[in-house]
């Protein structure tokens, strides 16, 4: 039995009806990040593209899920949860093997330019 439920555990909210797929949020998390060109740790995307009145747009990442595939796959053990529910990894564990990439059904993980994972931390750092 998990320790969490969605009423404790941190997410990333996107107003869908909102959002104009300007990707500043992406932007704004490649900056805070001072992620290299071509990785990306968030993503807008848009749902129904073309149909009249049934576009959607939204922001996505990792989704810090509870049980975490990602960190069910990884065989060095680099994914931890912690208490609010981020999921995180510890890139000094990593040894880049990819299971991770394979595992996250939201397509939220990454390698870096070391070829080991990138991914959402959501902002943890600034959380403390």
């Amino acid at each position: 039995m998990s320790e969490f439920n969605d009423n404790n555990r941190l997410k990333f909210y996107c107003d869908d009806d909102r959002c104009i797929d300007c990707n500043g949020c992406a932007v704004a998390c490649d900056e805070a990040h001072e992620l290299p060109l071509g990785i990306r740790r968030r993503r807008v995307i848009t749902l129904n593209e073309g149909v009249p009145g049934k576009e959607i747009s939204t922001s996505i990442a990792c989704m810090h899920c509870e049980d975490a595939p990602c960190s069910l796959v990884c065989p060095v053990d680099c994914f931890y949860i912690r208490a609010d529910g981020i999921v995180l990894h510890d890139k000094n564990k990593c040894i880049g093997c990819g299971y991770c990439l394979m595992a996250c059904p939201y397509g939220s993980i990454t390698k870096g330019k070391d070829g080991k994972a990138q991914k959402c931390n959501l902002c943890a750092e600034k959380l403390e």
